[in-house]
């Protein structure tokens, strides 16, 4: 199989799933939006696009001018007839334009995405393999990589039986060429699981049986009381609904067709919780930025992302993190990263600190003497912890958990001292840091410091050595006296917040 459509070497993976609609393509949207996709430090872009029209050419142009690569998602009707001469008119002007990647159909193992009279006839995949398959050569004869439907996870039709019967119809119908341009779309919802929720697919989970689900087993992630450490959630049997969904249909690729297709998670992460009560909302939050930061964890390499975690294979090529806008009288509304009120959630500030540190570790890891050199653990922003966002809490990079929640620090790196590294960042609030994330205790305390200052505020190691000043807020216990030291050595001023908000100076 052909892999060169799939390569992208100027990218990493993470990207972001535009509006759910097809009306922001304006050029003043554009203006609006640029600038915080490259802020976010988007690679990829899910657009909805609209089968009757193109989105305009200036505003495809410009996101690849900024290195950031679109993949239209035509959400078409299954109760109406496919309009193949309008799309195929399309596909040859994305394609000039240097669109790449196209997707069709969305969810259509879900009831509601058909009508009720096609949804309960018999042979449901061969009809939508009637369709797809013209859909896809006609994309493809432009040049274009086609990505299968994103299925519902689980859904009414299961999923797994869905691909795998789609699959096997694509065999049965000759059409293993389409193989060469194919690559398989997913819904990569965490669903307040860990990170690291059905690692390794079927092969190391093959009891898991359909509709059979451990949700009334769970407790929910985004309220920080109810967490339970993960080393219990892991004990559970586990299925596909989770990130690692894509370890599951890459094995039943493996299986139907000897080989392993590309993946599109063309919407993933963890869903805002909705209707919480005012009290928990903020605990919420946090905890919100601090699980897709995990995930982007996972996507970029870091073992920090889950203890004993597998990385995400070279076959997943893009996670497409939901909901970057959405209009505020949406169903999606609450979902929205960006808020109508032209406020954010702390999860934007989160990648806007992952994206800089991704610049700022490029350009340490090219000077003599300083963390590129020396610290392997910060060689590469893409191969470690993430960052924490200015002004809010956020992520969890090196800390591990405990089964009962106490955190532990890692051992830290051996420094020189003639190679103190450099510190971009002025001022930063390390925070320890628990199962269920931040207390309010501790958030109360850096209260006062945000209003006299604006402090970086997060719960990395790594991140903290990069700062010229270091508060640690709490007494002694949270963060560990050998992390402290290694700060020490890498020539940050360090000072302890007490319960009585004295600053000591370590």
């Amino acid at each position: 199989m052909n892999s060169t459509p799939f390569t992208n070497p100027e990218h990493h993976r993470i990207g972001f799933h535009y509006y759910p609609d097809t009306w922001h393509f304006r050029q003043s949207d554009l203006e609006t939006w640029l600038p915080r996709l490259v802020e976010v430090g988007a690679s990829w872009l899910t657009l909805v696009a609209p089968a009757e029209r193109a989105i305009p050419e200036n505003f495809i142009q410009v996101l690849l001018s900024a290195n950031i690569q679109p993949v239209l998602h035509f959400c078409l009707s299954t109760a109406e007839p496919v309009p193949l001469d309008t799309l195929r008119l399309l596909f040859n002007a994305y394609a000039r334009w240097g669109v790449r990647h196209v997707v069709f159909y969305d969810r259509p193992n879900a009831r509601v995405s058909w009508p009720v009279h096609v949804w309960a006839q018999n042979y449901l995949v061969e009809r939508l393999l009637d369709d797809f398959i013209p859909l896809a050569r006609a994309a493809q004869a432009q040049g274009l990589v086609v990505i299968t439907p994103p299925l519902e996870p689980g859904g009414d039709y299961w999923d797994l039986a869905f691909l795998r019967t789609a699959l096997r119809g694509l065999k049965r119908r000759g059409c293993l060429d389409l193989l060469d341009s194919l690559a398989i779309g997913a819904y990569a919802w965490i669903n307040d699981r860990p990170i690291e929720w059905g690692a390794g697919g079927p092969e190391r989970w093959p009891e898991v049986r359909p509709y059979h689900l451990a949700d009334s087993r769970l407790p929910d992630s985004r309220l920080p009381d109810s967490r339970l450490p993960d080393s219990q959630l892991l004990d559970l049997q586990q299925d596909h609904l989770g990130f690692h969904i894509f370890d599951w249909y890459l094995a039943i690729c493996q299986e139907e067709f000897g080989c392993r297709l590309p993946v599109f998670l063309l919407r993933a992460g963890q869903r805002m919780a909705n209707a919480l009560p005012a009290e928990q909302q903020q605990s919420a939050r946090f905890n919100h930025a601090r699980i897709n930061l995990r995930a982007t964890q996972r996507m970029t390499g870091d073992p920090a992302s889950g203890k004993g975690g597998k990385p995400v294979p070279d076959e997943v090529k893009a996670c497409n993190f939901w909901l970057l806008a959405a209009d505020p009288d949406g169903p999606h509304a609450s979902d929205s990263w960006f808020l109508p009120s032209g406020d954010h959630l702390p999860v934007v500030d989160a990648f806007r600190q992952w994206a800089s540190y991704l610049r700022i570790s490029k350009d340490m890891s090219a000077q003599p003497g300083t963390v590129g050199e020396t610290s392997p653990e910060v060689a590469n922003a893409e191969e470690v912890c993430l960052e924490p966002p200015e002004n809010q809490m956020n992520a969890v990079e090196d800390t591990h958990f405990t089964e009962h929640g106490e955190s532990l620090n890692p051992v830290p790196p051996t420094i020189d001292s003639k190679s103190r590294i450099a510190h971009p960042i002025n001022h930063y609030v390390l925070l320890p840091l628990y199962a269920w994330g931040a207390s309010n205790w501790e958030l109360s305390m850096v209260e006062a410091l945000l209003q006299e200052s604006h402090p970086a505020i997060g719960f990395s190691l790594a991140e903290a050595r990069l700062a010229k000043r270091v508060t640690v807020v709490g007494a002694d216990g949270g963060v560990s006296a050998e992390a402290l030291a290694m700060l020490r050595h890498s020539g940050c001023q360090v000072e302890r917040l007490m319960e009585d908000g004295t600053l000591v100076a370590t």
